[in-house]
């Protein structure tokens, strides 16, 4: 009796029993696209921060000492002149970091201030574009193509990163 109770009782669990969760077939090679690097480890190999651009009044003397990768622009008007600056940090990576590819993780931050110093409203806008480059010797292969333009890479990858852009009124006097 007590073993028919214990096989009635295992029957009746079995049945009662969640159905296992059903989990969905691997990528095969054809949807990852890149064979080589699928299923490799992922490796940390760096860290970059890039310097900052200053917008003064007199850069020959700015609020603080300015560091390598720093850049300053003298502002005369209320008008700021476009700039554009390349390579305001750099990141090294030694031969045999990477075995396929490499995967970059951007997070952008920034910190601007928009002051009136008249005695009107007046508009400011503030606009930022960052753009990255990869150079290797790889790249250097005339058989590799950008298939952005079509063209061989010559030694690097360069694309857009990310871009900001605000503008707003302020009252005289006021800054934000």
């Amino acid at each position: 009796m007590k073993k028919r109770l214990m096989r009635c009782l295992l029957t009746l669990s079995a049945g009662l029993a969640p159905a296992a969760p059903a989990f969905a077939a691997p990528p095969t090679i054809e949807q990852v696209g890149d064979a080589d690097s699928f299923g490799s480890r992922v490796a940390w190999i760096g860290l970059l921060s890039t310097g900052s651009v200053l917008l003064e009044s007199n850069c020959n003397a700015p609020p603080f000492v300015l560091g390598p990768d720093d850049r300053c622009v003298t502002i005369t008007g209320p008008a700021v002149p476009t700039t554009a600056f390349a390579d305001l940090g750099r990141i090294t990576l030694p031969k045999g970091s990477t075995e396929s590819l490499i995967c970059q993780w951007i997070t952008p931050n920034g910190f601007f201030q928009l002051e009136n110093t008249t005695a009107a409203p007046a508009t400011g806008s503030f606009r930022s574009t960052a753009t990255f480059r990869f150079e290797s010797a790889v790249l250097n292969d005339p058989s590799l193509i950008n298939p952005g333009t079509g063209l061989p890479f010559n030694g690097a990858i360069e694309g857009p990163v990310t871009m900001y852009n605000m503008t707003r009124t302020l009252a005289p006097g006021k800054f934000n």
